[in-house]
């Protein structure tokens, strides 16, 4: 939708005799976001114990802005003011395919063996144009990409079984299921076996190869100053897993795994504009829980696991972009991956009313990738760095209500944030982030949904980033087949206007920003399912999940 707004800028910075310049940006915007998804889910069962599910998606976004900027320089030995226009357009479009088949046993429903194969490709478009002080300079930036993943993983329960109702429900059933895997899946089906096994192994195979290729140039007056190139980016990784899980006595439960991942990456550039890398490493991944059943809706859990979160090609883009001449963007090829611990110790109760989570946690987490500015002359830029290590330390909770026809549903994380890098000094705060919804069923098929969310600024070493939040009222249908459902959604409705606003500061330099956007809107949902219903299974879940980049995005400045 067209959002209008408007943004403010000032950094001061200094020399070493501490003599300052200031640079202001004061001006308007206009900008618009459209996107649209799809999808198509299909399954097949070749008979009783063997079937095959698919699934394609496919989504994109096309935007623009134009922003009208005065910009006033007060420096040491000069000073300016001019105005600048800013007109860009970025345009994304994604699709995925995926497709797995799952064998399971006559003798134990649990046995399962799985096979899947996921491709999924990316492709942008973002070209800039900035047009200041009787100069019109051009970046232009094309990236496309193309994932492919195969996955096998077996289960196999061994040990004492012990009765299931129908449906292949068991109220002695663990309730936490293994991470380690990293490749979780959720199984079809609604057998009805009379008993399954207490105890279980895993054990699996990843295989996940990246390709990337960015193609970017800018120029000056229609003159190249940075000559068209391109830069072609791979990663390769392998893992495996092995998890076990036991029934113990006196309603203990214990998850005992780990995933061993081998990554390779590379980078080169076509005109041989730097030079190319390679590099390699290797990560062992962790997975320890211990549960106790207390009593029938009561259970507490103690668990260690370790994670690691690999850079995306919104860091690695080595394109140098820019929001005006004076602030330039420049992503980082040789970022190694964030690898965090985290320790947590938890309450779970439930009852026909109320369900409720209570979770107290430690998370250190190593390289950390965080954005880093620095100023030189008249210019701001941002890099990308691995910095030494942060730690949180947080309380979260989760609860919901349910009365009658009423769902309420609340959660709050709050944690103390700290962080520190030999070369960018140290910074410690309080953080929190909450979310309240909701749900009413009017009858007739019509359902009231609502809900919120707020998160604190985004703290690093340098300062504060964008805090967030959002409103959201909405009424649904669903139709009277029981095939789809049609809905209208209220967004922000008591505030036009959203502040991102941001407080940074270096070895030699102090920075505000704030952005206001409109944020107001109205949005309209409709599903529909076609073909034959089939409510044992509603959706089709791949084994496949990739969620080991860690995004980035335009809030990242």
């Amino acid at each position: 939708w067209p959002r209008i707004g408007t943004t403010e800028y000032k950094r001061i910075d200094w020399d070493s005799l501490e003599n300052t310049n200031t640079l202001l940006r004061n001006g308007e915007s206009f900008s618009q976001w459209i996107g649209f998804r799809g999808g198509l889910e299909m399954f097949y069962d070749l008979n009783s114990f063997e079937s095959i599910t698919s699934s394609f998606s496919f989504g994109g976004r096309d935007k623009f802005n134009n922003d009208s900027t005065e910009i006033s320089y007060t420096g040491i030995d000069t000073t300016y003011n001019y105005k600048s226009l800013l007109n860009s357009t970025s345009v994304t479009n994604q699709i995925e395919f995926s497709t797995d088949y799952t064998k399971k046993f006559a003798s134990n429903e649990d046995r399962e063996f799985s096979m899947a194969l996921q491709v999924s490709g990316e492709f942008e478009d973002d070209d800039t144009e900035v047009n200041e002080a009787n100069s019109v300079i051009n970046n232009f930036s094309d990236g496309s990409g193309l994932e492919k993943t195969f996955q096998l993983d077996y289960t196999h329960p061994f040990g004492k079984t012990k009765k299931k109702f129908e449906g292949g429900g068991s109220g002695e059933k663990l309730q936490q299921k293994s991470e380690s895997r990293g490749m979780h899946g959720g199984k079809r089906g609604n057998s009805s076996s009379n008993s399954a096994a207490t105890n279980k192994i895993e054990i699996g195979v990843k295989y996940i190869d990246r390709d990337k290729n960015f193609l970017y140039s800018t120029t000056e007056n229609n003159i190249f100053i940075i000559p068209e190139e391109t830069f072609n980016y791979n990663q390769k990784v392998a893992s495996s897993y092995l998890s076990t899980q036991f029934k113990l006595p006196n309603n203990f439960g214990l998850v005992l795994g780990g995933r061993y991942e081998f990554t390779e990456i590379s980078g080169d550039w076509e005109g041989g504009s730097s030079e190319p890398f390679e590099n390699s490493y290797a990560n062992f991944l962790p997975n320890v829980v211990v549960n106790k059943k207390i009593s029938e809706t009561n259970s507490v859990k103690l668990s260690f696991n370790r994670r690691i979160s690999r850079p995306s090609s919104f860091y690695i883009n080595p394109n140098i972009g820019r929001t005006d001449n004076k602030n330039i963007i420049i992503g980082n090829p040789e970022l190694k991956p964030a690898v965090s611990n985290q320790l947590e110790f938890g309450y779970t109760s439930f009852s026909k009313i109320y369900q409720g989570s209570y979770f107290v946690y430690l998370k250190q987490t190593t390289d950390v990738i965080e954005a880093n500015i620095s100023v030189e002359g008249d210019i701001s830029t941002t890099n990308y760095h691995n910095i030494g290590q942060n730690q949180k330390l947080g309380f979260n909770y989760y609860g919901s209500v349910m009365l009658g026809g009423v769902n309420l549903r609340t959660g709050f994380n709050v944690f103390q944030y700290s962080s520190e890098d030999d070369r960018f000094g140290s910074i410690s705060a309080i953080l929190y982030n909450y979310n309240i919804g909701g749900t009413v069923n009017l009858g007739n098929r019509f359902k009231f949904e609502t809900w919120g969310w707020f998160s604190s600024p985004t703290q690093t070493l340098q300062g504060t980033t964008d805090n967030f939040s959002m409103m959201s009222f909405g009424i649904k249908k669903d139709f009277k087949n029981k095939r789809g459902s049609l809905g209208i959604r209220l967004i922000e409705p008591f505030s036009k206007y959203k502040n991102f606003t941001s407080e940074l500061s270096g070895s030699n330099f102090t920075q505000y920003s704030n952005r206001q956007l409109t944020f107001r809107s109205v949005g309209v949902s409709f599903s529909y399912t076609f073909g034959k219903l089939n409510f044992r299974s509603k959706s089709v879940n791949s084994k496949i999940k990739n969620n080991d980049l860690q995004e980035g995005g335009e809030n990242e400045q």
